[in-house]
C-alpha cells in the first residue's frame, strides 16, 4: 500500500522516507501537524515484517 493511499495519511503536513545504503538503515519520518508549534516526539527502533506495517506505526505515533 502506498503512503497516498493510508487512511491515516489523511490531516499529515509531511511524511518522509531515508535510506542509508552503508549502514541499511531505514526510516520514516511523520509529521501530524504543526499548528501549535514544534512538537517532540518518539522514536522506535524495531524490524517491521514490511513496509506498510511501518508506515501504518509511524503514522499511529505521530498524532
Amino acid at each position: 500500500m502506498g503512503v497516498f493511499e493510508h487512511g491515516a495519511y489523511r490531516d499529515h503536513e509531511e511524511v518522509s522516507f531515508f535510506h542509508d545504503e552503508a549502514s541499511g538503515l531505514r526510516a520514516i519520518v511523520a509529521i501530524h501537524r504543526l499548528v501549535q508549534g514544534r512538537a517532540g516526539g518518539g522514536i522506535r527502533i524495531r524490524d517491521y515484517p514490511d513496509e506498510t506495517e511501518a508506515l501504518r506505526d509511524v503514522l499511529r505515533l505521530s498524532r
